[in-house]
């Protein structure tokens, strides 16, 4: 037997270290976001798509885009960053949906899709056993997200308001995480929410 889940959650919500401890506990996984690292980096349909958007400039000497400046670029643009979400998401949640269709023929136990956007699709790419959702108080996400990519309050304040209403999409999760405590603590709780997914006669 075999389960389906996405794990999304906003900017700075710990949804890398909950991948991990499911990983740790025996879940398999799998994250959009390399998915679209990988694309970004060699599917010329994806660099033509960028070129048309950004131009040259969100590419190195080499032609390789810089990640760094594309971000700079559609956290400044609404427009830009639903074009390039537009260029982006097809390729990787086709991707997902083969990962999950394969899963659930042939895997066992717990599968975890990470999907940033998951919530924000105007319909739900396909379907899957459940949406788990990270979550920490604003203030917490905002120092996060500052501390890791070296922003400024007001750039990550604008970095999280661009992903959507997060507060409106948590109501809609069926399962929220708590990562505002410590790492034993949330490894606890995530060992917690995978014995509930994931029944003993379905674990791999």
């Amino acid at each position: 037997m075999s389960a389906v889940w996405v794990l999304t959650g906003p900017l700075g919500s710990g949804k890398s270290t909950v991948a991990d401890l499911l990983a740790e506990a025996g879940a398999a996984h799998r994250d959009a976001d390399a998915l679209g690292h990988r694309l970004l980096d060699g599917d010329a349909a994806v660099h033509a798509g960028l070129h048309r958007l950004f131009g040259d400039g969100v590419f190195d000497d080499a032609g390789r885009p810089r990640r760094p400046a594309i971000a700079a670029r559609v956290f400044a643009d609404p427009a830009k960053r639903r074009d390039l979400e537009a260029l982006l998401h097809p390729p990787i949640l086709a991707a997902l949906r083969r990962e999950a269709d394969v899963w659930r023929r042939e895997g066992a136990g717990l599968l975890v899709l990470e999907v940033v956007l998951w919530l924000q699709q105007r319909q739900t790419p396909f379907g899957v056993d459940g949406v788990m959702l990270t979550w920490a108080p604003e203030p917490v996400l905002l120092d996060r997200v500052a501390r890791r990519d070296g922003l400024g309050p007001e750039e990550a304040r604008a970095r999280l308001a661009a992903q959507g209403d997060w507060p409106a999409l948590k109501a809609r999760a069926d399962r929220v995480l708590d990562t505002d405590c410590p790492r034993e603590v949330l490894r606890d709780r995530v060992r917690e929410l995978y014995r509930a997914l994931v029944p003993e006669t379905k674990r791999g």
